[in-house]
């Protein structure tokens, strides 16, 4: 979810392509503070539109796009090497930074 722009407008569009009690899940990782900014590469920030999403965030936009029975749990969390100095790229090996990335999934029904 982090790479696309507007998020109210891709969950009423997903709403609106469900028939009467169809069911979204959605993942994408926590933005828990400004640490999940280094789930991206500085080169690779292009596209980026935010750095994961905040838990309530979702909740409220979903339900915002007339979802119901919204539940969000965190099922997994996910090692990454990270840059430790922006634009310096992403060390491999024993040398490399690493970072603990928890990732939320997002279930929801249209009534």
């Amino acid at each position: 979810m982090h790479h696309i722009s507007s998020l109210e407008s891709i969950f009423s569009t997903m709403h609106g392509c469900l028939k009467p009690a169809g069911s979204v899940a959605l993942t994408d990782f926590e933005d828990c503070g400004p640490e999940p900014r280094k789930f991206h590469p500085k080169a690779k920030m292009d596209d980026v539109e935010r750095h994961g999403i905040k838990r309530e965030e979702a909740r409220k936009l979903l339900i915002g796009a007339g979802f119901t029975d919204v539940q969000i749990e965190t099922p997994f969390e996910m090692e990454k090497g990270v840059e430790t100095v922006p634009g310096e790229g992403v060390v491999r090996g024993e040398n490399g930074s690493k970072m603990i990335f928890p990732f939320l999934i997002c279930t929801a029904k249209k009534v």
